[in-house]
């Protein structure tokens, strides 16, 4: 059993000194684990209460991140969705045009005309009022009339009148009658040698495209369309379809009581929104009219298309914007709550090798005070 000496009030002392520095330093050492130089009320309560505060700002505003991200990849989505659909679009186009380019327009060149406003029957020796010929394309025949009055220009109209056909004159050039679609123009004297009279014949110098070709164009066209709609129908990210045909709407909130938020409606983009319809069992590419008629559609398509693309992106950056803010919100938060309630390392490290020191000085110095001191301090002596 180890016999102590009677204790000064200079050791009791020390040793009440080698107790507080050993507290100190546990505590120092707890702090430096925890990170924290603030870890209850008991340490600092304005301190702790607004740390507190501004943590939980930034766990809610973490939900809302969650959110904000979940709205951008819904427009991300059907941006780059949209983006598809233009590619099919205009694939679609190609089609129509290359059923188009099968076509070798038929032409028919008459006579050269001094003044395209003079009168027929006075300019020309030989053509009598009401003289006429005919015209034949795609089956239909068309009678044209000189009338009393009747001017190169009004009767180069009646011809341009016909469907399938296209009719130009103007001073010192000749009238010329095309046929886009390549199908033969057929003209014959009526009455009188009106045809004759102003230089027109028969032509044939035309060709159509092959029914198979034609086809063939139809067919890949109506396959784009269902891709389209197999398309626009998978474009859901996160449950929200903004393109399919009864698209829904998103809303996000921007802050935590709602004040703050963004609506983005969904445009349906599948082909019957579009206007696009199938061609292959209507035969939309058998004449050049058609043909047209379906480009215009696309034509139309593609611009609804862009200004659809231009609203997601707009929404699509509005939402990355504020998904940037709302971080570096909940940083600021994190960084302004550990100022409060966090420790500097190299302060309190230094502190802590202090205060070891300090500690190890007055147990040495309580060891040499007297007999068994160095069992008594080793009691004391910080783990």
């Amino acid at each position: 059993m180890v016999e102590f000496s009677i204790i000064t009030a200079q050791t009791r002392n020390s040793l009440i000194g080698l107790i507080q520095a050993k507290r100190l330093a546990d505590a120092s050492l707890e702090r430096i684990k925890s990170g924290k130089r603030i870890g209850s009320p008991l340490d600092g309560v304005a301190a702790f209460f607004d740390a507190s505060g501004l943590s939980s700002r930034a766990v809610r505003l973490l939900t809302l991140k969650d959110r904000i991200t979940d709205a951008a990849t819904v427009t991300g989505g059907a941006v780059a969705a949209i983006n598809t659909i233009i590619n099919k679009v205009n694939e679609m186009k190609t089609q129509a045009l290359a059923a188009k380019a099968g076509n070798v327009s038929t032409t028919v060149t008459g006579s050269v005309v001094t003044t395209s406003s003079a009168n027929i029957t006075v300019t020309l020796a030989d053509a009598q009022n009401n003289d006429s010929f005919n015209i034949t394309h795609d089956g239909t025949t068309t009678t044209i009339t000189n009338n009393n009055g009747e001017t190169f220009d009004s009767l180069v109209a009646q011809i341009d009148g016909i469907s399938g056909l296209s009719a130009t004159v103007s001073d010192g050039n000749a009238i010329v009658i095309t046929a886009t679609d390549g199908n033969d123009i057929i003209i014959a004297n009526n009455q009188g040698a009106l045809a004759t009279d102003l230089g027109l014949a028969t032509s044939t110098n035309g060709s159509a495209a092959s029914t198979t070709s034609l086809e063939t164009s139809e067919a890949a066209f109506d396959t784009l369309r269902r891709e389209i709609n197999t398309l626009v129908g998978q474009a859901t990210f996160s449950g929200v379809n903004l393109l399919t045909v009864n698209p829904d709407s998103l809303t996000v909130g921007f802050n935590e009581d709602g004040s703050s938020s963004l609506t983005i409606s969904g445009i349906a983009s599948d082909a019957d929104s579009l206007g696009i319809s199938a061609v292959n069992t209507t035969n939309e590419f058998s004449t050049v009219a058609k043909i047209n008629a379906v480009i215009d559609t696309l034509d139309t398509a593609l611009v609804t298309l862009n200004q659809t693309k231009a609203s997601l992106a707009a929404n699509d950056l509005i939402l990355d914007t504020r998904l940037e803010f709302t971080e570096s919100l909940i940083d600021l938060l994190n960084e302004g709550a550990e100022k409060l309630t966090g420790i500097d390392l190299n302060e309190e490290s230094a502190l802590l090798l202090a205060l070891q020191t300090r500690h190890d000085l007055t147990a040495a110095g309580i060891g040499i005070s007297f007999d068994g001191g160095g069992v008594l301090t080793s009691l004391l002596a910080i783990k």
